[in-house]
């Protein structure tokens, strides 16, 4: 009786032990990785973000970092809402293969053939090529790269007014390209794929989203168009000094409104690797083949940027004040979703992708972070060799006016009084400049190379180029200072 009772007590042990090892074993990838993303909000300065991990076609970890708003102090939680960016671009593809899927729509129809409320300007390129196919592909040849945003307390203009103009500043959507020649990013493009949504449907877009993609994928806590109670629950956007800015609204709302959890947005995926009853196999088959090289390190499906061979699939987002981004396997049946509140958020959603393809043995990202970290190292040397000698001229010329200063000594002599007005200028000129290169610098890249908007130099570039930067402004403004500042010379 006792030998049984002692045998029992070892093998009650003995399981409990295994599973306790069991446990650790599976939640210490997640602890680590945790607190890795805990480590890269601080670093690279970011209010708060939300992350959902996906194995073997199940979410097996979220976890919620930072604060919601630094204004409250509130906290992020996992059912805290952010803006998904052009992530919604992903989700309004699924809408538009949804009505192709039922036979309302062809993939190689001209959009003119759903269209009566809009129509594309007058152009020297034929837009009976522009099809459905290569909108959702971004290789209609179609402008307007992405948006600015409205004051959320603006009146929001209609799909029409939008791709006409009325887009805070963004332009009108036009054809300015050979259909099917080439790609080239086009948040216009889907806002007229919302507009068709509508056409075919006769429901407005948001509804008819609601209705047949995310309440059948279980997105409980998304919209394109939320309501007060979703709208209670939505972090604060917030710029690169972590200052709280407006939660900018999009008319286009088919292009980049979408607002979800890290949850919700995670089921979106776990939809595109399994059974689900919106999209056949076949359908999803189709929106995930790879279509055209972006020329940016992945092609362009569907809807989707695939890389790693074909094999992970995905979107991201970058509005003002939000950056996120969502990938996933379905060979591997895993996934990622990131979302943050910050301008700054880019990085650490890079960053936290290629530790998630470490930690959890994706390799799919392996060769896209090794050239990541090659780009930052560069970026760091640049920007510390930068810092140094701008610095050095600075501290030099700092020391040489005090010296003379002290000497009674003068090396600079104030310009004539018919000079000083070009000083100020310049001076102004510098600063304006300089704020919008460094806070704005997508203006430029975005008229230059069509890069979005979100792109700037503090999200991409190490501290020490911030530092460079400054310096490089304090020195400026160190000349003019003392050349206003000095007595002007006797004639």
């Amino acid at each position: 009786m006792t030998q049984n009772f002692d045998r029992l007590i070892c093998l009650t042990t003995f399981l409990l032990t295994m599973a306790i090892e069991s446990s650790q074993a599976t939640s210490t990838p997640h602890v680590a990785f945790d607190e890795f993303v805990e480590q890269q909000v601080e670093v690279h300065k970011v209010a708060g973000g939300a992350i959902a991990i996906i194995e073997q076609g199940t979410i097996t970890h979220e976890s919620a970092f930072g604060l919601r708003s630094t204004e409250t102090s509130a906290p992020v939680s996992p059912d805290t809402v952010f803006q998904a960016a052009s992530i919604s671009k992903a989700v309004t593809a699924w809408g538009v293969m949804r009505l192709v899927q039922e036979g309302h729509v062809e993939l190689d129809a001209p959009v003119s053939k759903y269209l009566t409320r809009w129509h594309l300007p007058p152009s020297p390129f034929d837009e009976d090529e522009v099809t459905i196919r290569r909108v959702l592909s971004h290789t209609a040849g179609l402008s307007l790269p992405s948006y600015v945003g409205f004051d959320p307390a603006a009146s929001l203009p209609t799909f029409e007014a939008s791709l006409s103009g009325d887009t805070a500043g963004s332009g009108s959507l036009e054809l300015v390209a050979i259909p099917g020649d080439g790609w080239a990013y086009s948040g216009g493009g889907y806002t007229l794929l919302g507009l068709i949504i509508e056409e075919v449907t006769g429901q407005t877009f948001a509804a008819y989203m609601e209705e047949h993609i995310l309440r059948p994928l279980g997105m409980a806590n998304s919209s394109y168009l939320p309501d007060e109670g979703l709208l209670s629950r939505t972090a604060q956007a917030h710029d690169f000094y972590l200052n709280t800015i407006p939660n900018y609204r999009l008319a286009a709302q088919s292009a980049g409104s979408l607002h979800t959890t890290a949850r919700d947005l995670a089921r979106f995926a776990i939809a595109n690797m399994n059974d689900n009853p919106v999209l056949t196999r076949e359908t999803l088959n189709e929106m995930h083949t790879p279509i055209i090289d972006t020329g940016f390190g992945s092609e362009m499906s569907l809807g989707f940027f695939v890389e790693g061979e074909g094999q992970l699939i995905g979107h991201s987002g970058s509005n003002r004040g939000w950056k996120a981004r969502v990938q996933f396997s379905p060979a591997s049946n895993v996934g990622l979703v990131v979302l943050t509140n910050s301008e700054s958020g880019e990085a650490l959603v890079s960053d936290t992708f290629c530790r998630w393809n470490d930690v959890f043995e994706i390799g799919l990202l392996t060769t896209r972070c090794a050239q990541q970290n090659e780009q930052q190292s560069l970026l760091e040397s640049i920007g510390w060799l930068s810092t140094i000698l701008i610095s050095s001229v600075a501290l030099a010329l700092a020391l040489r006016l005090l010296s003379n200063v002290l000497l009674n000594r003068r090396i600079l002599a104030r310009p004539a009084a018919n000079e000083w007005r070009c000083w100020a200028l310049a001076l102004a000129l510098l600063i304006t400049t300089a704020h919008c290169l460094f806070l704005y610098s997508g203006l430029g890249v975005w008229i230059v190379a069509g890069i979005p908007w979100g792109f700037s130099i503090a999200d991409h570039a190490p501290n020490s180029i911030r530092y460079a930067f400054h310096a490089l402004l304090g020195l400026y403004a160190l000349i003019a200072a003392s050349l206003l500042m000095l007595p002007r010379e006797r004639q």
